[in-house]
């Protein structure tokens, strides 16, 4: 066991190294590219979608609710609730949402946030 063994890489292993490195690049610049789906604001409340609005238009959406009135806020891309009435302020600490599929919800107001995409195709299936 005192020797030791020394691998060397073979042409075909830098080669199989180099393609993967390519394709994970690839791969990577692919899920980054500005070819997503046009994406969308859609805020509820207790009555159902109160309003709608292209996520990559900035603005501001006041949306009543049973304890008053709170402040979506579109900005870069990104929508977050900039106010509400509730009292421990939870939603405004949840951050900004930007992908399809995320959401901002003040459950003591009845006001949620979802991003939306364009697409229509089914995402996922569950039964």
């Amino acid at each position: 066991m005192g020797k030791h063994t020394r691998m060397r890489l073979r042409l075909f292993d830098l080669v199989l190294i180099a393609a993967l490195l390519f394709l994970a690049g690839f791969w990577w610049a692919l899920g980054l590219s500005g070819s997503r789906d046009p994406a969308w604001v859609q805020v509820y409340t207790a009555q159902g979608l109160y309003r709608e609005a292209p996520l990559n238009e900035d603005g501001d959406i006041r949306v009543p609710g049973p304890l008053g009135e709170s402040l979506v806020e579109i900005r870069s891309g990104e929508a977050s609730m900039a106010w509400s009435p509730c009292p421990n302020k939870l939603c405004m600490h949840m951050g900004a949402a930007s992908r399809p599929g995320e959401s901002i919800v003040c459950v003591p107001n009845r006001v949620s946030v979802v991003i939306r995409s364009a697409r229509t195709d089914t995402d996922a299936v569950s039964y």
